[in-house]
């Protein structure tokens, strides 16, 4: 184990005792800043925080939620967007790659509300 994933386990240890330190992070992802966004400001290992989230089913659970939350502010902010762009074709494009990327995005990070694909969920037909 590296130096830099021990120390990033021990100083997010100590951080996780703060009850006030996990749900403004997750505000924080839920508000458009990402895993990477916190990993570089701390310089911190991103194998060793990811580690830690998964590593207890209620913060991957809140980390899911927050990344639904995103996926909402995304898909919302998609309307502003087209609303808003000029009528030249460079103010076109980069508006429908921006709608396009947020579209992508909540889809995959909110799939049952936003239309992408789900996966394990249908119906199940017994034939006798």
């Amino acid at each position: 184990m590296s130096a830099l994933v021990r120390a990033t386990m021990r100083e997010i240890a100590e951080l996780a005792k703060d009850p006030q330190w996990w749900p403004t992070v997750l505000a924080r992802f839920a508000d458009g800043e990402s895993v990477s966004d916190l990993v570089a400001e701390s310089a911190w290992s991103w194998g060793a925080l990811w580690a830690w989230i998964q590593g207890d089913e209620g913060r991957l659970a809140d980390y899911d939620a927050a990344l639904r939350a995103r996926a909402q502010l995304l898909a919302l902010q998609t309307v502003d967007i087209a609303d808003e762009v000029a009528e030249d074709k460079a103010a076109v494009a980069k508006a429908t790659l921006r709608v396009g990327t947020r579209r992508w995005v909540s889809e995959r990070m909110a799939r049952a509300r936003w239309g992408g694909k789900v996966e394990g969920v249908g119906t199940v037909v017994v034939v006798d």
